[in-house]
């Protein structure tokens, strides 16, 4: 049976995220940004400009991208089709960072895949440290599905990224995913303009 600071953690943590309606509309839009590099060339990073904060990373060479502003949601898919990640922005009433509980993702991402098989490990976005969940599980027969789902706590939020394919695709897609992380940051909305 959960405990108590759970089920608190739960309503702090799920319960305080606002809904889109409540952010202004068009308020998620994409952007990009160039930064000349010293050894020559130039790198180009996007970001994701939100009333509350910017996210800025660099997407995986060649992968198509995709915002979904009602979901506050960025979609990544590479040309063959055999994966997709995404990373959705949930905002939270409170400007502070809560701190992210094990017990509690594990309970959230169980009731959203209930026959999957999960493992759990700690990950890491640029300098912020999350938790990833691992799943296999079967939505249909003869499909083996896998998702990699990582969660990565912010001022004022979090951010949940998430690698879906074929479980015989899934290990190919592991350091594309780990790039990704790698690559984002929060960044203040007056930095990010």
């Amino acid at each position: 049976m959960p405990s108590i600071i759970s089920r608190c953690c739960v309503v702090l943590l799920f319960g305080g995220f606002l809904s889109h309606s409540t952010v202004a509309e068009n308020q998620f839009q994409l952007t990009t940004r160039s930064q000349i590099l010293q050894e020559g060339g130039t790198l180009t990073s996007y970001v994701v400009l939100s009333r509350q904060n910017g996210f800025r990373f660099l997407p995986p060479h060649g992968w198509k991208l995709v915002v979904d502003e009602t979901e506050n949601k960025i979609i990544l898919a590479p040309p063959d089709l055999s994966a997709r990640i995404s990373f959705t922005v949930f905002w939270q009433k409170e400007a502070r960072a809560l701190p992210v509980e094990s017990e509690v993702l594990r309970s959230k991402v169980l009731g959203r895949f209930p026959e999957a098989t999960i493992s759990e490990e700690p990950c890491y976005a640029n300098d912020q440290k999350g938790i990833a969940f691992d799943l296999k599980y079967s939505p249909a027969n003869d499909v083996n599905l896998s998702t990699r789902l990582a969660f990565i706590p912010f001022r004022g939020g979090i951010v949940e990224f998430n690698l879906t394919s074929k479980t015989t695709d899934f290990v190919k897609h592991h350091l594309t995913f780990g790039q990704l992380l790698n690559s984002f940051q929060v960044e203040p909305p007056a930095s990010s303009k």
